[in-house]
């Protein structure tokens, strides 16, 4: 049986990685970034298929709007919390394009612009997430949406 995916790679030159701008172009990301620097900074990527399997964590003001396709899974991201298994979009657009076996990783800080768009599944128990009254103020609340307690020290009376 022959391997569509390679079929479909051989079908269509290579992206130069080096570019600023992609437009209608089909990137598959295992060959687009270097696995020792699995970083991309400054693209745009315009009615573009961007195919996985990968893990694309948006950070420092990336932004994709008009998403084409199916849904797409997401996960809220603490930008606390080191993460090594994906590739890094810094300061990136993403107009109009379609992800294909993507999960995307949005910090908190990006969280809010994210929030009841119908393209995103969001990857998480229960419901809360669909709450977006929960996600209004993302510096007081954790991951749940829960308001975070300021932490207490103990006075002389506990001590």
């Amino acid at each position: 049986m022959t391997n569509l995916d390679v079929i479909s790679r051989r079908s269509h030159p290579a992206v130069n990685p080096l570019d600023e701008t992609f437009s209608n172009e089909r990137i598959f990301l295992n060959d687009f970034v270097l696995p020792s620097r699995p970083a991309i900074e400054k693209k745009n990527f315009m009615n573009c298929e961007i195919v996985g399997p990968a893990n694309i964590i948006l950070a420092f003001g990336t932004t994709i709007h008009d998403i084409k396709g199916g849904r797409l899974e997401a996960v809220r991201m603490d930008m606390n919390v080191s993460n090594f298994s994906g590739y890094v979009f810094r300061e990136c657009v993403f107009r109009g394009c379609s992800f294909h076996r993507i999960t995307l990783f949005i910090p908190d800080n990006e969280f809010p612009q994210y929030v009841g768009n119908q393209n995103l599944e969001w990857l998480a128990s229960g419901d809360v997430l669909n709450q977006q009254a929960a996600f209004t103020d993302v510096d007081t609340a954790d991951l749940y949406g829960q308001p975070r307690q300021p932490e207490q020290t103990p006075t002389e009376e506990q001590s």
